[in-house]
Parts: structure tokens; sequence; C-alpha cells
């Protein structure tokens, strides 16, 4: 560690490299990796692996260690799940113009509740109080989870009815169960016009590493400004919501039902 502020570059550039990719690598992979020479590389990684930042395995490849494990738990255990997500939300806001929410699934009404978001810079913008629910059948996060929680869509889908908003909410349940798998099988949901004539949204599914469903990512405004824009906005999304996926790997359903109880309790 000699080199001062370059090996501070070149520490977090391995950390984010076995962050996107954690398989096993060699001082060789890393170096064309980092594109940094091996003569370079070996002292850092020999210090990282002395502090059990890296490991090696029975091969000689170099992998996350378990210092590197328990310092992120611990930055888990001091973050909430909306300091993680903020981030995003701003980022994702900014690239759309739009506004980008982020809910989860409160099991007890069986409806999306949004707990964060970054509003679009825009005077004509999409814009909900941090709290408020959504239905699942009409609401591009809800259907994202309805998609990915098949027990939740059984239940949606044996309601008596569904509750109609504009000409545009999808009330047929065979329509719907269309829509579903779709979803399913694209990756991202619409919902336009359904819930209020003239606004709105398109959702993606955030997951843990267990890839259980964690929570939905929208990007929401006027329908007018996002007709002509869904495909860019939909890959910007999908890059989010796979972003988010990454840093949420160890979110279950209890720091989730937690966050839910947190923003309902300060929004009441």
């Amino acid at each position: 560690m000699r080199d001062g502020p370059r090996s501070v570059d070149r520490i977090i550039d391995l950390l984010e490299l076995f962050a996107g990719d954690r398989s096993p690598k060699s001082l060789a992979q890393l170096s064309v990796a980092l594109d940094v020479p091996k003569a370079s590389l070996f002292n850092l990684i020999g210090t990282l692996t002395r502090r059990e930042v890296l490991s090696r395995d029975d091969t000689g490849r170099y992998q996350l260690g378990a210092a590197a494990v328990r310092i992120a738990m611990a930055v888990m255990a001091t973050r909430s799940f909306t300091d993680l997500t903020h981030p995003f939300l701003v980022r994702l806001s900014r690239l759309t113009g739009e506004t980008a929410l982020v809910a989860c699934l409160d099991m007890r009404s069986l409806k999306a509740v949004y707990l964060d978001k970054a509003e679009s810079d825009s005077s004509v913008r999409y814009t909900v109080p941090i709290g408020q629910t959504r239905e699942l059948h009409c609401s591009s996060v809800g259907k994202v989870m309805l998609a990915h929680c098949p027990d939740v869509a059984e239940l949606v889908l044996r309601a008596p009815r569904l509750r109609r908003y504009t000409d545009s909410t999808v009330v047929d349940k065979k329509a719907l169960q269309n829509q579903i798998r779709a979803i399913r099988k694209a990756g991202v949901a619409r919902a336009i016009d359904e819930s209020s004539f003239g606004a709105s949204g398109i959702a993606a599914p955030i997951f843990n590493g267990a890839g259980e469903l964690v929570a939905g990512l929208v990007v929401a405004g006027p329908t007018q400004r996002m007709r002509p824009n869904l495909q860019r906005f939909e890959r910007a999304l999908r890059e989010a919501a796979a972003s988010l996926s990454g840093v949420l790997p160890s979110v279950g359903t209890s720091q989730i039902s937690f966050a839910i109880e947190d923003v309902m309790r300060r929004s009441a």
C-alpha cells in the first residue's frame, strides 16, 4: 500500500469487481479486469488477504473474505431500507425526468405501500405522499407484486370483483391473469391511466439474494410524457432494479414489515 491514493482506488475497484461478480478469480484475471500489472496488485492483494478482506480458495484464486462480509453486514444493520434505496431513486429520477418511487407489499391490506420517492423537477409531475397505498390490480407496482407473488395473486383474483377506477382499469380477471403472466416474462409492468386518468407508471421487481420479491421500483408521470418514452424509461428502470437487487441481498420479510410500519407511523 505504498502508492497512497492509487492503492485506495485499486481497493475500491477490487471490491466493486467482486460485488458485481463473486466468482473466485486468479491474480492474472484480476490484473486483466482492473487493467493493473500483476506486480502492482501482488502486495495489495497480499495485505487484503492477511486482513481477511479477501481469501483464497483451494485453487489459489481470490474471493471476498470474512472481514468483507462482516463489514457489509454491519453497514446493512445500521442503515434503513430507504437509506439504501434513496440514492437509486434520485439517480433514476434524474435519468428519466420523472418521479421514481419504491413500494413494498403490505400483506395485511394486500396493497402496495410507497416507502420512498424522488420527485421530478417538472412543475407538472406525479406526486404521492409517502405511506400512501395502491391497489394491486391497477397499479404498475401492484402488478409486479402479483406477477412474483403467486399466493397474493390467487387471493386478489379470488375477490368477488375488482374495483374500476377509470375506463382503462383492468377488471376482467382473465385479462389480469394474462397480464400477470406477461409481466413475469417481460420483467416490467405498465399501468397507463388505470388508477387515475392522466397518470401512468411502469415498475420492475427488486429481489433479495434468495430470489424473493422484496419491493417494486417505479417510474411515474403524466401519461402524455410517459407514453412516448416508455421503452427508454423501461431500460433505465430495469438497470436500476437490477442494481438495487444487488445491494439488498439479505433483506427479508421482517425488515420489510418494519419499514412499512415505520412509514405508516410517520405518515399517520
